[in-house]
């Protein structure tokens, strides 16, 4: 069964206990509804000030290394994104922030950024997705695919910067950057059967 989980943990003691019992035991149930008030408080602005959900099979929190480890299904949105993944780790700084995610994929399924709010459909695909939140950067590794509207980019890494909309590909020793893009106002060709 999947839970909610919050990625930005509080990391001073007594807040923090409060949110692993949050974490833990899911926002339903009756430990978490007894946690103190403001432990609920802390979380529910959190909520508000557009913290990450993520949703996965199981978590691991490291309060001394500041990371938090999500593994199996991962799913989390912020905002206008969503990254899907295999696993994922969360890293923050001293002040508690939110500074780094990185998203591993399988050889079945990919890690993957998409952008919800854009009027033309914006995904990312990885091997490994590097989420550098300072830069407002993300770096896909290893098999990497871009999807914007109808246009395509195969490299072995991409470089897109989320807030410039800019996209640096580069190429691995064996393959070259493909790029397909399509004329505005017309469509993919209908491939014959």
């Amino acid at each position: 069964m999947l839970s909610r989980r919050l990625i930005k943990p509080l990391l001073n003691p007594a807040p923090a206990a409060a949110l692993l019992l949050l974490l833990t035991f899911g926002w339903t149930q009756p430990a978490a509804a007894a946690v103190t008030t403001e432990a609920n408080a802390d979380v529910q602005a959190q909520v508000a000030e557009g913290a990450w959900e993520v949703q996965s099979d199981s978590y691991e929190i490291l309060l001394d290394k500041r990371q938090i480890t999500y593994v199996g299904n991962v799913v989390a949105e912020q905002g206008e994104y969503r990254i899907k993944a295999d696993r994922m780790l969360a890293f923050f700084n001293e002040n508690n922030e939110l500074i780094r995610l990185e998203a591993d994929g399988t050889k079945a399924v990919q890690a993957e950024l998409e952008a919800l709010d854009q009027p033309q459909k914006t995904r990312l695909l990885g091997d490994r997705l590097l989420y550098d939140m300072h830069e407002d950067r993300v770096t896909a590794r290893g098999h990497t695919k871009l999807f914007r509207g109808t246009d395509t980019m195969d490299a072995h890494e991409l470089v897109y910067n989320l807030m410039e909309e800019r996209v640096v590909a580069m190429r691995s020793t064996d393959a070259r950057v493909k790029v397909i893009m399509y004329p505005e106002g017309s469509t993919k060709p209908v491939v014959a059967e």
